[in-house]
This record gives structure tokens, C-alpha cells and sequence, in this order.
């Protein structure tokens, strides 16, 4: 899915403007979802700062709003087009870290330590 995002964002701004991070050091609710179900968490431009500080600043609201909605949007399309071929793809090679039940006993033994 990360790559028909970046494919739609390309169609939006200059491609030499997309940048992929790949694996980070991270944490997010969206990774612990994508460990049982695919998903993505894009990021993109168009503010300054270290996210979630006080100096972070939206310096282009294009850029921030309004492209990542359009390139979502485009990534959905695609993945719904020719009754979800794309999305079933994607789902039927997923292969998840956790079950929702491993996942939860997971949660709960960690949980009995403390």
C-alpha cells in the first residue's frame, strides 16, 4: 500500500519531493494495527519542528493538508477498482505478526508485571 501511495503523491507533487523512511524507530496505534492487518502510515511535508513539540509549525498547508487527502484518496481507488482485486491481493498476502488473540495475550502478559 506504501507504494501506491507514494505512486499517487507522485501524481501531486515532484517526485523527487516524496521521501520513503522506511522502518522507524517509531511507535505508533497505527503499527500496532498494521502487526494484524496490513496498513500504512504516511508521512509528509510541509511543516518544521520535531512533531509533537513546541516548535512545530505548519509552514505549507497544501503540502500538509490538502495533498495527503488527495493521495489517500487515490490510494483508496486503487484499491477498491475492479471490485478490490488490489486490496484482496494485498490481504491475502499479508502475513501478521500477531492474531487478535495472540495479540491480546500479549498485551496481558505484559501487563502482569507491573
Amino acid at each position: 500500500m506504501n507504494g501506491l501511495f507514494t505512486a499517487n503523491a507522485g501524481t501531486i507533487v515532484p517526485p523527487e519531493s516524496i521521501v520513503a523512511p522506511g522502518h522507524t524507530t517509531g511507535s505508533s496505534d497505527m503499527g500496532d494495527v498494521m502487526h494484524l492487518m496490513p496498513g500504512i502510515h504516511p508521512y509528509t511535508g510541509g511543516a518544521t519542528g520535531e512533531g509533537h513539540s513546541e516548535n512545530y509549525r505548519i509552514v505549507d498547508r497544501q503540502l500538509t493538508y490538502i495533498m495527503p487527502a488527495k493521495a489517500m484518496l487515490m490510494t483508496i481507488i486503487d484499491l477498491f477498482w475492479d471490485d478490490a482485486a488490489e486490496a484482496r491481493r494485498i490481504v491475502q498476502a499479508y502475513k501478521p505478526v500477531y492474531t487478535k488473540e495472540t495479540y491480546l495475550k500479549m498485551w496481558e502478559d505484559l501487563f502482569q508485571g507491573e
